[in-house]
């Protein structure tokens, strides 16, 4: 399927689901199968898995082609030109039908309980978005993977509130990282704000995630550990050169001056609110940093 043949009539002809798991794809043709099939596995099984492959050079497309065989929920779309994973999340997000949205990267993998645990929440509280924790692994240069830290988020269930500089001394306090996978959110809170990500600039969760901070009116942190994040030894997070690092810094940068503007579109929320501006430039700062 390509990108210009999604329509909202297609949308409107097809069964909804209550989940649509958006898978970004790109040259990951040793851990695609393995992610997928941590998918399927889910004790939860109302859902759908879109596919986006971003103009793979490996075996990434046939791989997508051979797993859309097996399942019917699985759609694929493919970029004639690779885009970046920002915009093949865009993609997924145009593509998606479910009432809710999660976020997988195509190397990482989910417990059996990952979708149930949150959707369950979610249905439960009305929440907007449910972030739960996880466990990192990494790959040594052997090509084995080693058990890393545990993200633990919580010891039990939180509500945070709509108190804007609460939200975001909490989120910290609980090292809540502005990621879009680890998290349960509700489609319409990202349509109807036109919440999207940038395109062409690394650490574009972070831009994602500050309006849907300020648009989920319920915001729940699980103390479930269910997300499986793995760094490969190849991976973009790690094997800093001084190019890399100096791509990174002017990420960084461009990130913070956009919070910035973000705080600017914002100011009747923040012109007075010397709390709220300190805790939004600690939080997005400290995390931005620590990556």
């Amino acid at each position: 399927t390509s990108v210009s043949q999604i329509s909202i009539g297609d949308k409107m002809n097809q069964n909804v689901p209550a989940i649509s798991v958006l898978i970004p794809v790109y040259n990951v043709e040793e851990y695609l199968e393995e992610c997928v099939e941590s998918v399927l596995k889910q004790s939860y099984q109302d859902f759908e898995i879109i596919l986006v492959d971003d103009f793979s050079t490996d075996k990434s497309r046939s791989i997508c082609e051979t797993l859309k065989t097996r399942d019917s929920r699985i759609r694929t779309i493919y970029h004639t030109k690779n885009k970046g994973v920002s915009a093949s999340r865009n993609t997924c997000l145009r593509a998606a039908i479910g009432k809710y949205i999660a976020f997988v990267d195509s190397d990482d993998l989910v417990k059996p309980n990952y979708l149930k645990e949150m959707y369950d929440i979610a249905e439960k509280t009305g929440a907007d978005v449910v972030a739960t924790g996880g466990r990192e692994y990494r790959q040594n240069e052997k090509g084995e993977w080693t058990e890393g830290i545990k993200i633990e988020l919580t010891k039990e269930q939180i509500f945070l509130t709509e108190n804007m500089t609460e939200r975001l001394s909490i989120m910290s306090a609980f090292k809540l990282s502005p990621t879009v996978w680890s998290k349960l959110i509700r489609r319409s809170v990202i349509e109807e704000n036109e919440i999207c990500h940038f395109e062409a600039i690394q650490f574009e969760d972070v831009l994602f995630h500050f309006p849907l901070l300020y648009s989920a009116k319920k915001y729940v942190i699980t103390p479930h550990e269910s997300y499986l994040y793995r760094q490969s030894a190849d991976s973009i997070c790690r094997g800093a050169t001084v190019e890399k690092t100096r791509k990174a810094v002017r990420s960084i940068l461009g990130c913070l001056k956009s919070v910035e503007n973000y705080m600017e579109i914002m100011s009747d929320i923040y012109a007075d609110n010397l709390q709220l501006q300190y805790n939004t430039r600690y939080f997005f700062a400290k995390y931005l940093f620590e990556s």
